[in-house]
């Protein structure tokens, strides 16, 4: 009776979020009544929900990794779309990849804890029950080390997080033959994104501007980047960024590195036809990571992205912001 009155409770709490009811149906495919000896921690990205970007989904990661290290947990990791992770990330201490996980809807759990707060301050490990071993499916997309070690200062948890992301990842084959076709001299990045604010795509922001507010914008970049060229002359600048149009821009201008392909926001541009779809996303993130030194551009209207501190933070590189 005990069982089933759980059961029937979390049905109930199910059945009124539309997302964690799509989620339970789909996990519901894959059942199955094992139970574990041990906890197990399955990180999940299978578009039956929103994500967000590669950014996102490698923190998740990270921390519900972390969290399986503190709990003695197995962990797994379950990224299949828009794409197999291990298509561009390969295991690598850790062998993640475990295709058979079947979803026990008596014992088994469905946390969705993707949020848009960028400094959670609970503690993760307060989700998991460390008394019976089960299975969690987590869909995650915040960066939970803070939580998990705030005796740390920012620099040692940049220090463990790189840790983690070395210990789970190599690259794959198909993303050290992308990474072969850049530019191996030394240099520095920067990084701006648009989030569609020029309506080249479509992203987070519906707002789109005006040419009269492209056109300051383009303005105020361009100085801001002239100035950097110019501070560091001794390297040549690569500008990378979401926005096929920026780019085109840079490009015309002949002053700076950009690099081949469009990009995309792999929560957005989900659909996949081949490796080359979203092989960009990575290696303009690696390019980043072995770059001398990685600036970010953090102004209005700009969306704020982590994806250059991320970069440094993979790399051990340097890493600063650019204020209007």
């Amino acid at each position: 009776m005990a069982l089933l009155s759980s059961l029937t409770y979390r049905i109930r709490q199910v059945v009124r979020n539309k997302t964690k009811r799509r989620l339970y149906w789909f996990h519901l495919k894959s059942i199955g009544l094992e139970r574990p000896r041990k906890t197990r921690i399955v990180f999940c990205c299978n578009g039956k929900a929103p994500h967000g970007g590669l950014i996102d989904r490698l923190k998740g990661i990270v921390s519900m990794y972390e969290v399986a290290l503190r709990i003695d947990a197995d962990f797994y990791i379950q990224f299949t779309d828009p794409f197999d992770l291990s298509t561009y990330l390969a295991p690598n201490k850790i062998k993640w990849e475990h295709q058979r996980i079947r979803f026990n809807p008596i014992t088994d759990r469905i946390l969705y804890k993707v949020t848009s707060k960028t400094k959670p301050n609970n503690n993760p490990i307060s989700w998991f029950n460390l008394l019976k071993p089960r299975t969690y499916f987590v869909y995650c997309n915040t960066d939970y080390l803070p939580a998990l070690y705030p005796e740390l200062t920012s620099a040692e948890i940049k220090i463990v997080w790189r840790d983690r992301y070395m210990g789970l990842f190599q690259n794959a084959p198909a993303l050290n033959n992308g990474l072969s076709c850049l530019p191996t001299e030394k240099r520095f990045a920067c990084h701006i994104r648009f989030a569609g604010i020029l309506g080249d795509f479509h992203d987070v922001f519906s707002k789109r501007l005006s040419v009269s507010e492209t056109l300051a914008l383009f303005a105020l970049l361009d100085d801001r980047l002239r100035k950097l060229a110019q501070q560091h002359s001794e390297w040549p600048l690569y500008v990378l960024s979401d926005s096929p149009i920026f780019l085109e821009h840079i490009k015309t201008q002949g002053l700076y590195g950009t690099l081949p392909g469009t990009p995309k926001h792999i929560d957005v541009n989900n659909e996949t036809t081949g490796v080359e779809d979203h092989l960009k996303t990575f290696t303009d993130l690696l390019f980043m990571a072995n770059s001398e030194l990685i600036y970010a551009f953090v102004m209005p209207p700009l969306y704020y992205s982590n994806f250059g501190l991320f970069a440094s933070i993979i790399g051990n590189k340097m890493y600063r912001v650019v204020k209007q």
